[in-house]
């Protein structure tokens, strides 16, 4: 079957209007997006939504599970048509950062004219857990390009959305508990989208910050978002 071609306008959106506006109509075909974010900031939550939104299109999402917990039951929650949905979500299970890179590697096996969305959640997950020195983070830092490569790859080729979500770390020697992305170089390099997720004084409050959209960088540009049973709004 050949890979599905969607029209170089054609975004996924969220339904969510505060991200939906922050990327100018949803996640755009041909371009890897990243949203980055401590715990609780909504990535997980964001990232079914759009998965949700995409397979009530028809379409196929891969979603590669690097944090090695897929909330079926979040997903439930979150879609009442999930029995009519779940066969559309494949889901992956890498059990370590070498196997990531296989599966990575070997995604376009995967890649029918079904496949509508691939999502990575989380990216550096396996990546932080296999760092042990110093040496290692130069072999890891190589790995970690090599996948971002082919994510890149599949998004140009098949004309896809790809999302990518990230872990943070805080930044030695910065005051006020400023985070950045774990491996911030090789997302930064890579990405055409960024997106910052904070937390928020306010219960069930959520910040998307852009950062960048289509390649250029942008400050000052954010939106509030709520988390809620049945995703974010």
């Amino acid at each position: 079957m050949k890979p599905l071609k969607l029209n170089p306008e054609k975004r996924i959106p969220s339904r969510c209007v505060c991200l939906d506006r922050l990327l100018h109509g949803g996640l755009p075909s041909a371009k890897l997006t990243v949203f980055y974010g401590e715990a609780a900031t909504g990535k997980t939550t964001i990232a079914l939504q759009y998965s949700v939104n995409c397979a009530r299109e028809g379409l196929q999402v891969l979603y590669v599970d690097g944090d090695g917990g897929f909330p079926v039951e979040r997903l439930k929650q979150m879609a009442t048509d999930f029995e009519s949905l779940a066969s559309l979500i494949l889901v992956f299970n890498p059990k370590n950062f070498f196997e990531q890179t296989v599966l990575l590697e070997n995604l376009e096996v995967y890649l029918s004219g079904r496949v509508g969305l691939i999502v990575v959640d989380t990216i550096n997950n396996l990546y932080r857990l296999a760092i042990k020195n110093t040496e290692t983070v130069f072999t890891l830092n190589k790995e970690l390009n090599r996948q971002l490569a082919y994510l890149t790859h599949y998004a140009k080729t098949y004309n896809l959305p790809v999302l990518v979500l990230s872990q943070v770390h805080a930044v030695i020697g910065e005051e006020n508990g400023k985070i950045e992305p774990v491996a911030i170089r090789a997302l930064n390099y890579w990405a055409s989208n960024v997106i910052r997720l904070n937390l928020n004084p306010k219960p069930g409050l959520r910040t998307a910050i852009l950062e960048r959209l289509d390649g250029r960088s942008f400050t000052n540009v954010f939106c509030h978002f709520r988390l809620f049973g049945g995703g974010v709004e």
